[in-house]
């Protein structure tokens, strides 16, 4: 069984330790041996041996502090433009027999903002191997690849992402329950759930019939609704569904995916489950005061089904890696009164390309990769006297094309020190905007230090029928700075 990297880096260090306690007793004795005379020589020399075998490594994760500051003026009073939090991973894995199960939670918590505080479980299963037939049964939360688009790109089609920073989702897996099979060359795995858990993002509360929010990556709704040349203030009801009628959506999906002996891979992919993101339905046919002539909508936010399937051909090679997606999302018919109005609610075909390449400049390992994607939208579903104005943070998706470039280089790396730069750069034609991100880390043993810098632009109007992440949020501009342990 391979090592993991953490258990890799625990194995060196505990290799060193054991390795000047073997000279220095070989020193003490007199003897004069080589480096490499231990692996052969008297009995004096098992002691690393003994030393070495460690039980495997259960738990695993981070506590970090970080700093954001945005450089652009507050958008509300109730935002800031300074946040602190502290932020926490804790991973737990265990096998007995053909009995394994993990754990994987998050935590993020504001140090200045109380109601900013955010939690999720991106993974918790337990699996069953029988050895004899290579049948595997997962019961529980667990991250699957579904669509590696889907991944690179943060679409949250597939699965459930944490998305309380929009430019750093976190991926969570389908719950439910999963059997893998194995007939070589092909891989099947068929998925049946009862419930479902959706996209958890920005908090926010109602207050005085407007939405309210200390996180600077909410997307408020219009606040004035157009009469003609008048314009009027526009407030909100929320019509909060019962948490069963969330939870309790089933779901079936299966997957299939062919890899033989060479570069090609072929993953076909099908499910029929309620879509990440809420459908946000409104009733505001006579919502308009004739005296004030403000206006009242109520919102009510529904959870609606969606047919998703992909097909997705890879090409593979020592440092090179191809992928061709095609991508269909097909949602039902909410089927809500006439006299209401929804959000954006369409078929969407969505075709992309990426490539990914490893390599070495100046002997330094370097991973260099560029993708692209773009939405094919079909009619839309829900139509209202409202229209489209009424968009907010549950939005489906928050782009309509993507031009996408990375980059990480290792810098510096010894046994106990690692210095490594990132970068991401993100181009959307049709909303005219673009995103940059450089981060630092430089690592001394456990402890984990980083910097670095967003800067998004965009020359469309966030209001638009092309806006998008990059108009909405480019008054988002931030450096931060963090202070981690890993364990």
């Amino acid at each position: 069984m391979g090592l993991g990297y953490e258990n890799r880096e625990g194995f060196l260090r505990h290799f060193l330790k054991t390795s000047i306690l073997a000279a220095l007793f070989c020193a003490s004795a007199g003897q004069a041996q080589t480096s490499s005379s231990p692996m052969k020589g008297s009995s004096s020399l098992e002691l690393p041996g003994r030393l070495l075998r460690q039980k495997p490594k259960r738990f695993s994760g981070s506590l970090t502090l970080t700093g954001t500051h945005y450089l652009t003026e507050k958008r509300t009073p109730s935002e800031s433009e300074n946040y602190g939090f502290l932020s926490g991973e804790l991973r737990y894995k265990n096998k007995k027999g053909g009995f394994d199960w993990a754990a994987d939670a998050v935590a993020e918590v504001s140090a200045d903002q109380a109601r900013e505080a955010y939690y999720g479980v991106p993974e918790l299963f337990a699996r069953l191997t029988d050895d004899d037939s290579g049948v595997r049964v997962t019961v529980g939360r667990q991250k699957r690849s579904w669509s590696e688009l889907d991944q690179k790109f943060h679409l949250g089609i597939w699965q459930p992402q944490l998305r309380w920073d929009y430019l750093n989702p976190i991926q969570q897996g389908l719950t439910g329950v999963f059997l893998d099979t194995d007939f070589q060359p092909l891989h099947v795995t068929l998925f049946a759930s009862p419930v479902f858990i959706p996209d958890q993002g920005p908090q926010f509360r109602m207050e005085d019939g407007r939405f309210v929010s200390e996180n600077r990556w909410f997307w408020k709704p219009q606040t004035h609704l157009r009469l003609g040349e008048e314009s009027s203030n526009l407030f909100y009801e929320m019509n909060t569904p019962r948490v069963e009628d969330i939870v309790m959506n089933p779901s079936l999906g299966g997957m299939m995916r062919v890899d033989p002996e060479g570069p090609l891979a072929l993953q076909l992919a099908y499910a029929y489950k309620p879509m990440n993101q809420f459908f946000i339905g409104y009733e505001c046919s006579q919502c308009v005061d004739l005296a004030t002539l403000d206006g009242t909508a109520r919102i009510h936010p529904m959870v609606v089904n969606h047919h998703v399937f992909t097909s997705e051909v890879s090409w593979t090679r020592t440092q090179d890696r191809f992928l061709f997606s095609w991508t269909v999302d097909r949602p039902n018919d909410p089927k809500i009164p006439q006299d209401w109005g929804g959000s954006d609610l369409r078929p969407v075909y969505i075709p992309g390309v990426s490539y990914e390449r490893k390599g070495e400049i100046l002997y330094r390992p370097v991973r260099f990769g560029v993708g692209y994607f773009q939405e094919i939208k079909g009619s839309r579903i829900v139509t209202g006297e409202l229209g489209g104005e009424v968009e907010s943070s549950a939005d489906r998706y928050s782009f309509q094309d993507l031009l996408g470039f990375s980059g990480q280089v290792n810098f510096y790396s010894s046994l106990l020190r690692s210095f490594d730069l990132s970068t991401r750069y993100a181009y959307s034609f049709k909303e005219d905007g673009g995103w940059l991100n450089v981060k630092l880390v430089y690592r001394v043993g456990s402890l984990e230090t980083s910097f670095g810098f967003d800067l998004l632009g965009s020359r469309t109007d966030p209001l638009s029928a092309n806006a998008g992440l990059f108009s909405r949020y480019r008054s988002n501009d931030r450096v931060y700075a963090g202070v981690g342990f890993v364990f």
